[in-house]
């Protein structure tokens, strides 16, 4: 359920490692750009938190463990039929142009879901989510 008033910014997985990585670090770019927004709530999407935590299981358990509990600072939000639509047409656009290189699909879920959402998306990787028309990147 949508929090009234709140505007959404997803966050892309190298905009969780940042402060996940950067814990003790206030001065750190990544927090420095998300402070510019305390209005707005921080959302990880499915596939973004299985990116996330596969990183860390692939490291260790204790570290899944930790991550884990990471996450659980943010709204967890799933997707859904209309999100599977719209990401057909996205992608199915993006093939006819010939421009699916860089994204990964989680990527591009992901940023489906942030245009469906009017969402904000927060990424170091701003490549990845340049050529999705409308979607509205912030990041460092």
């Amino acid at each position: 359920m949508e929090r009234i008033g709140k505007r959404l910014i997803r966050l892309d997985t190298s905009f969780l490692i940042a402060p996940w990585r950067s814990r003790g670090n206030v001065d750190h770019p990544a927090r420095i750009v998300l402070s510019q927004y305390p209005e707005e709530l921080l959302v990880v999407c499915i596939p973004i938190g299985g990116e996330f935590l596969e990183g860390a299981a692939f490291i260790s358990e204790q570290r899944y463990r930790e991550s884990l509990g990471f996450l659980h600072l943010f709204d967890i939000r799933a997707m859904d039929l209309e999100t599977a639509g719209r990401y057909a047409h996205v992608v199915a656009e993006l093939r006819k142009k010939n421009r699916l290189q860089g994204a990964s699909k989680a990527d591009r879920w992901f940023a489906v879901w942030a245009l469906q959402h009017r969402a904000r998306v927060a990424s170091q990787n701003r490549k990845h989510f340049s050529h999705i028309p409308e979607l509205e990147l912030i990041g460092c």
